[in-house]
């Protein structure tokens, strides 16, 4: 029952701060009826799991509407911040970054373009999570008043380190399943980049050189690689290149902009357009 009340829910988000404003309250009232320490765990959990599964269902604009719910909930419920980066790693091992083999996470029998586009999705939802910034006016009305509004318990640190930790990678590690390696770099990137810029400005500026020198010359497909096959026919790898080069392309113009959606929509008025925007 609680499954399909926390379900019910989310499914009534779009990226509009009223929406957004009743679906953390309703989500709360859910939590907080729940009788035992033991019952709240499991409602974070599966709370925490919809977010990760939901990020492939929705456009591209949507995670930004998800991550703000998410992220005011975690204010009354703080344990769900570290259920939720769990469950996030769990699911797409290669956000902690470890050396992954590139099927860590993978389904039985799935397409491994089936699995690079999940990968895209989780991340991009993971991405949303991290460069969200708490609102007074989202925070849960069972907080009462909040004198000083916390950082994000997840942060954009995380994607620096992330970012920091994948350029010391040992080139082969990423050689072997680029394809893999670029979907994720290009979701990321492509979702917290404008952020990471606003924060960090000149040192986001050589971390991007960094990506651009020591990563793409790794990650673009080539023609053959010893006796692989064919990589400019690896449809995961070449549109993960092409959005990356996108954005550096961007970085270079000084033309780095908010990503479509992450501004969300203070009256309400947009609700309608939404879809277009997915």
């Amino acid at each position: 029952k609680v499954r399909t009340e926390l379900n019910s829910a989310l499914a009534r988000v779009v990226p509009t701060i009223p929406v957004c404003r009743r679906v953390v309250n309703d989500i709360c009232t859910i939590l907080r009826g729940l009788n035992t320490s033991l019952l709240e765990y499991h409602g974070l959990r599966s709370l925490a799991r919809k977010f990760v599964a939901q990020g492939g269902d929705v456009g591209p604009n949507m995670v930004y509407g998800l991550a703000t719910v998410g992220m005011h909930v975690g204010v009354a419920f703080p344990a769900f911040y570290e259920i939720l980066r769990f469950t996030f790693c769990a699911n797409c091992p290669f956000l902690i970054p470890i050396a992954a083999d590139g099927t860590q996470g993978q389904k039985a029998n799935e397409d491994v373009n089936d699995w690079c586009t999940r990968v895209g999705h989780m991340t991009r939802q993971y991405a949303a999570f991290l460069q969200c910034s708490l609102r007074r006016d989202l925070i849960p009305e069972m907080c009462g008043k909040v004198a000083d509004l916390p950082p994000n318990p997840l942060g954009l640190d995380k994607a620096w380190f992330w970012l920091a930790s994948v350029l010391n990678m040992e080139p082969e590690v990423l050689k072997n399943r680029r394809d893999v390696w670029a979907t994720v770099l290009a979701h990321l990137l492509t979702k917290v980049g404008y952020a990471m810029l606003q924060k960090y400005r000149g040192q986001f500026g050589k971390l991007v050189g960094a990506v651009e020198q020591q990563l793409m010359p790794l990650l673009r497909p080539t023609a053959k690689v010893q006796d692989a096959a064919d990589e400019t026919d690896n449809p995961s790898l070449r549109v993960g290149c092409e959005m990356l080069a996108e954005l550096l392309g961007q970085c270079h113009q000084n033309s780095l902009g908010p990503p479509p959606g992450s501004i969300l929509d203070e009256t309400g008025e947009g609700q309608a357009g939404f879809s277009k925007g997915c």
